[in-house]
């Protein structure tokens, strides 16, 4: 009898070795490994903004009332909001659209909502390492641009209006909106309401 039990534990021990190989073949192909990798971000923000409203000409200078802006969404909205709008007003909107991120980023022209009775025309040029030195955001003149708007289509007519520029990190867009008042009513205000679109 002891002789039998032993034979039936080395029959299990040689069928539990033999199972151990289909076991673990059995394991190794339903093995789902799930990993998270993060490497870094696009992050395309506005980093500079200038909101000028036409008041008027003197002595050959165009003279500029500032919108009062408020940035949200991590900086990516904005909202401006103009005061005493008459008959033939307009106003320029101007941003400085970063790539501070890790990874190159395509951006369009921003999404603008406005009222109605206001005609929106979107500007996109770059990209541009300095800004600043770009010729389409230092000292503009928004008479000049208007002048420009109406005689080419394009406010700065040395440059190629784009709809939409492939921005490696570091670099930037410039962005212009014209705002043009078609109605005849005077308004105390108009909102403007300028989202980033990447």
């Amino acid at each position: 009898m002891a002789s039998l039990s032993g034979f039936y534990r080395a029959v299990l021990i040689v069928l539990l070795i033999s199972m151990i190989s289909v076991a673990m073949s059995m394991w190794g192909d339903r093995l789902e490994i799930s990993a998270r990798v993060k490497t870094g971000e696009s992050r395309v923000h506005i980093t500079s903004y200038k909101a000028l409203a036409f008041k008027e000409e003197r002595n050959d200078r165009c003279i500029t009332d500032d919108g009062s802006v408020v940035l949200s969404n991590r900086n990516r909205t904005m909202r401006v909001v103009f005061t005493g709008i008459t008959r033939g007003w307009y106003a320029w909107v101007g941003l400085v659209i970063s790539n501070d991120g890790d990874f190159p980023k395509t951006v369009g022209k921003p999404g603008v909502v406005a009222p109605i009775n206001i005609s929106v025309s979107r500007f996109l040029y770059g990209p541009f390492n300095a800004p600043g030195n770009s010729g389409v955001w230092g000292n503009v003149d928004i008479c000049l641009m208007t002048g420009n708007l109406r005689s080419s289509g394009n406010p700065f007519p040395d440059n190629m209006d784009r709809n939409s520029i492939y921005l490696w990190p570091s670099y930037k867009a410039i962005s212009w909106i014209f705002l043009n008042y078609t109605g005849v009513d005077n308004l105390s205000s108009v909102t403007i309401i300028i989202n980033i679109v990447s």
